[in-house]
């Protein structure tokens, strides 16, 4: 086999080196890790002694299938010894592998070998579980708050009843929950941090200081009710009608502004570290219940790991000792965690005061020898792929890299790198390159120099391979999504006409050629429907083809409603929906009718405590509320309007004269709805949803609507209720996927769909090979390749997403947008407006990320004129 220089030198490198390979996209990692590993074993190497990590399952048996192919190819050629023929090295996942430690070794660190893996589903549901166990500290009842803030003497910010911050809708408390247990283990563990209760507690230590600076830095001055505007804080101009002292009163207005904007901001962070400290609590109950449970998540099985290899140091020389050489694949995505622990399992560093324990301690015969001092690993991967951070990826995994394995930047093993990619034309690697430029280490910026400068590693311009074709590359700007939409099927049509080749059985083994990419779902079934009207087969990879369609939209608002009063975005949502059909005009006075019986309930609240006079009326009692508004919160929700008795008689009074009489019919229809749902919500989850989905009458809309769309054929009501069908898999999926003792609620399944919906990796097993196009995201579309892709929505806040972390990204000097290389700013939110992060200067990796505040973009100081 013909290598490329870059791959010959990774291949042939010495067996006792560790390397660091940068690997671009479609650069043949996979046949050179292969290939390594054959030639590691011609030059004596045991099979067995060779361990390749990878993260997912499909990709471990990709690797497997390939190095077991190679292997057995020597061994039939006679070239190796057929004694030892039928050893292979070991290919696993890095879950997988982590978990094996802990099944052999965890009740040296209070694991019992009976935890079983806790799936996705079973976290959101022990999850949803905790939370609503403490449903009082999330949604304070009105008197508790009333009476802990008179109790406080006006000390309570707009807090619950125990001094923190509420959390909001309980599908958002529950994913909070996990993702704050999830941030604590895969970002905080480090040696002098190895328990996820010393994690806890140094995150308190941190946000109780910080609470007491922005204190002291409050004081008692009284927080604006909103920030001041960009405009009010900057140093105004002075006009020539202005005098001396018309200017020096522009000055103290700014002045007064941005000590406002000030105050308004050290309020918004104490607010956020106060509703952390209420996750925290509920992270901690979330732990217990998984020890009681005997579940374990997977960050706990790395943890765990964690703990025996750096408390038990024989027990990573058994490893080492086992394997010699290890293969580490996508290491950019790895956790800070996870690669400390690789760290001290493969590459122990020597520690002052380590206590080297026997082999017999941890199972081992007496007077046995330990392993080798190192095992020697290669890491591959590309820090311009590392798009996991959501799930725990650490932003500095190569930088972490060279510091635990002792590594020289520039030596030439930590240099290596495949940048000749076998997968794309010239143009769209020029493009490529292109974009990439500006986060290059020789590419010095204008200006703030963004986080995503991070540098790590040299990463190379990405090379076609020399036989490459040219390629097309097009950039087409529409003026609506209609527009678009027919664009990209007239693209479709196209690109099959090129690339289809129908064989002899009439199948296209090429197929699919073509693929539309979305970084947002939004739009998906709209395509999917011009595309399926045109002719074309479609395949929608992951869950949108189900959750986003108007039914199970429908369905799924209904079942939010039910698992939550407050969410009234969900029932609006609902009755905004063809199903009610409420006009904008009817839902915004039925919101005023809301807010007015909610501000009539805050008042008597007041009054029966004596911090307000009775008889107030209109603004006047408005205004009341605003002055009281830290010790309340709101009390009466849409839902609760649908759900009060007199419902009928108080759309009969003059309070919701604004509704039409229309809208008062659907907003009663709507309220049976809502009634017949509830009656049957603490039911069996099947039941609880089938009852949901009768009160909507899903199962005949559905018929009818087959019946409208093709009114000359004969009615098919299975197939008219598919998508109904596809939806009570899904509950039956939920239910078989959680553990033995874990009864399914209609809470957890709902906090489980919504986690689904949100997760930027949906799966993408099982493509379909004969159909005209496949529909998926960015992320799903990772490592697949087809003859010609699409990817739409490309407009401002869409792509990239400002979505999650509100990512923005803008031209340094918009006068160079047609320069060869134009620089970028970018920002994003961070850890100080994320309640679920973790403080940045207390993470395990925090000598390699952006700090605050001194690390903080330069701005215009607040503090001087």
């Amino acid at each position: 086999m013909k290598y490329t220089p870059e791959q010959s030198k990774i291949i042939k490198a010495s067996t006792d080196d560790d390397l660091l390979v940068v690997a671009g996209a479609g650069s043949g990692k996979t046949m050179t890790m292969t290939s390594r590993i054959v030639s590691l074993i011609e030059r004596g190497v045991p099979a067995e002694s060779i361990l390749g990590l990878t993260f997912t399952n499909k990709a471990a048996s990709e690797l497997l299938s390939r190095v077991s192919a190679a292997v057995a190819s020597q061994s039939a050629s006679g070239s190796w010894d057929p004694n030892r023929a039928f050893l292979k090295p070991e290919v696993s996942t890095y879950d997988a592998f982590f978990q094996s430690i802990v099944r052999q070794y965890g009740l040296l660190v209070g694991m019992d070998q009976g935890t079983q893996p806790l799936s996705e589903a079973g976290a959101v549901q022990l999850a949803a579980n905790v939370v609503k166990e403490h449903l009082d500290s999330i949604f304070p009842r009105q008197s508790e708050r009333l009476e802990e803030a008179l109790a406080e003497e006006g000390q309570a910010d707009s807090l619950g009843a125990d001094g923190s911050e509420e959390l909001g809708a309980f599908d958002t408390a529950v994913q909070q929950v996990l993702a704050l247990s999830r941030a604590l283990s895969n970002a905080m563990i480090s040696r002098d941090c190895p328990s996820f209760e010393d994690a806890v507690g140094r995150v308190r230590a941190w946000d109780q200081a910080f609470i007491a600076r922005l204190d002291a830095l409050i004081g008692s001055e009284v927080v604006p009710e909103q920030a001041p505007s960009a405009s009010s804080i900057k140093l105004p101009k002075r006009t020539k009608k202005d005098t001396d002292q018309t200017y020096a009163d522009k000055l103290g207005r700014m002045r007064q502004h941005r000590q406002d904007y000030r105050l308004f901001q050290a309020d918004r962070l104490r607010r956020l570290v106060r509703k952390r400290e209420q996750l925290l609590t509920l992270v901690g109950y979330y732990q217990e219940a998984k020890r009681q449970a005997e579940m374990a998540e997977f960050s706990d099985f790395t943890l765990a790991a964690f703990q025996l290899v750096t408390r038990f140091p024989s027990i990573g020389a058994i490893y080492r000792r086992r394997f010699t050489h290890v293969f580490l694949d996508e290491y950019q995505d790895t956790s800070t965690t996870q690669a400390l622990l690789l760290a001290a399992i493969f590459h122990p560093q020597n520690r002052s005061g380590a206590e080297e324990q026997t082999y017999a301690e941890v199972g081992g015969k007496v007077g046995q020898q330990a392993g080798p001092h190192r095992s020697a690993v290669t890491a591959v991967g590309d820090p311009f792929q590392s798009i996991y951070a959501w799930r725990g990826a650490s932003p500095g995994a190569f930088a972490t890299f060279l510091n635990e394995f002792g590594m020289d930047s520039a030596s030439p093993q930590a240099k290596l790198s495949l940048s000749q990619t076998f997968r794309n034309a010239h143009l769209v690697l020029d493009a490529a390159n292109h974009l990439t430029d500006y986060l290059r280490a020789d590419h010095e910026p204008q200006g703030p120099r963004p986080s995503a400068r991070l540098h790590e590693v040299d990463v190379q311009e990405l090379l076609a391979r020399d036989d490459a074709d040219q390629g097309t590359l097009g950039f087409l700007g529409y003026q609506s999504l209609g527009q678009e939409v027919d664009g990209v099927v007239r693209f479709v049509k196209q690109a099959n006409a090129t690339y289809g080749q129908t064989g002899p059985s009439g199948v296209d083994k090429g197929a699919p050629h073509v693929a539309v990419l979305f970084r947002s779902k939004k739009n998906m079934p709209t395509y999917q429907q011009a595309l399926e009207d045109a002719g074309l087969s479609v395949q929608v990879v992951g869950y949108s083809a189900l959750f986003d369609r108007p039914e199970i939209e429908d369905l799924l608002a209904l079942l939010r409603v039910l698992c939550d009063h407050t969410n009234s975005a969900a029932l609006m949502r609902l009755l905004a929906s063809p199903r009610f059909n409420l006009t904008p005009g009817d839902l915004t006075a039925f919101a005023n009718l809301a807010t007015r019986l909610n501000t009539e309930s805050l008042y008597q609240a007041l009054v029966q405590r004596g911090v307000v006079p009775a008889g107030l009326r209109g603004s006047d009692m408005s205004q009341a509320i605003r002055d009281h508004r830290d010790r309340l919160v709101p009390s009466v929700f849409l839902v609760d309007l649908l759900q009060q008795d007199d419902l009928p008689e108080l759309l009969a009074s003059r309070k919701a004269q604004a509704i039409s009489p229309r809208g008062k019919q659907l907003l009663l229809k709507a309220a049976q709805v809502l009634a017949q749902a509830q009656a049957q919500s603490s039911a069996p989850l099947r039941q609880a949803v089938l009852a949901a989905s009768r009160a909507l009458g899903l199962d005949i809309d559905l018929v009818v609507a087959q019946a409208l769309r093709a009114p000359t054929d004969p009615i098919d009501a299975s197939s008219a209720k598919a998508s109904l069908g596809a939806f009570f898999e899904q509950v039956d999926a939920y239910a078989q996927e959680l553990p033995q003792g874990l009864s399914a609620s209609l809470r957890g399944f709902v906090s489980w769909i919504d986690a689904m919906r949100q997760s930027p990796n949906e799966p993408t097993s099982g493509l379909d090979t004969h159909v005209d196009v496949v529909l998926m995201t960015i992320h799903q579309a990772k490592g697949l390749e087809w003859d010609a892709v699409a990817v739409v929505g490309m407009g401002k806040g869409t792509f990239p997403s400002s979505q999650g972390d509100h990512l923005k990204i803008e031209l340094v000097d918009p006068q160079e947008a047609s320069s060869p290389t134009p620089a970028y700013q970018s920002t994003a939110r961070t850890w100080l407006t994320d309640p679920t992060a973790v403080p940045v200067p207390i993470r395990a990796d925090a000598q390699i990320l952006p700090q605050f505040p001194h690390d903080a973009p330069p701005e215009e100081s607040l503090g001087t004129a």
